[in-house]
């Protein structure tokens, strides 16, 4: 029951590290590693504690790394030190484009929240000046009543 728990805990935790789409309450998330997740709790559900526990093990070792996810590679260099910068560097570099992807993002969600917001100021416009000739012309009709006997 522990591992059955285990893999619930790991189901979480993928849904928890998927991507925030900016400005909303979305996530983007690994559909394949959910659907494995869910299959191994169907199995270990239907097969018993065996099942389960092997299941967790390989699950740790064979974790699959999410598509937008960059893959570190070993640097192959002689002195461990240039080995930390090269990888310092390469975890900024993705950090970089990252943030960059979001600002572009947030930049496009912006954008449209500014063309709905200038598309009804335009409407509102229209209507105001329908309102205000309505008004005219009732003022108009209300000046000419007076002025009958």
């Amino acid at each position: 029951m522990n591992h059955i728990l285990g893999l619930i805990d790991s189901l979480e935790a993928t849904i928890l590290d998927g991507n925030r789409i900016p400005f909303s309450e979305k996530i983007i998330i690994d559909e394949r590693r959910i659907l494995l997740l869910i299959d191994k709790l169907r199995m270990a559900i239907k097969k018993g504690d065996n099942f389960i526990r092997e299941s967790v093990e390989n699950s740790t070792k064979h974790q699959p790394n999410p598509v937008d996810e960059p893959q570190i590679t070993p640097i192959s260099t002689s002195n461990p030190d240039d080995a930390d910068s090269e990888l310092s560097d390469h975890l900024v570099q993705t950090a970089k484009e990252k943030a960059l992807r979001i600002v572009k993002d947030a930049h496009e969600y912006s954008d449209y929240i500014m063309s709905n917001l200038q598309l009804m100021v335009t409407k509102m416009e229209k209507n105001m000046a329908n309102i205000e000739k309505s008004i005219e012309s009732t003022r108009n009709s209300i000046e000419k009543a007076k002025n009958e006997p």
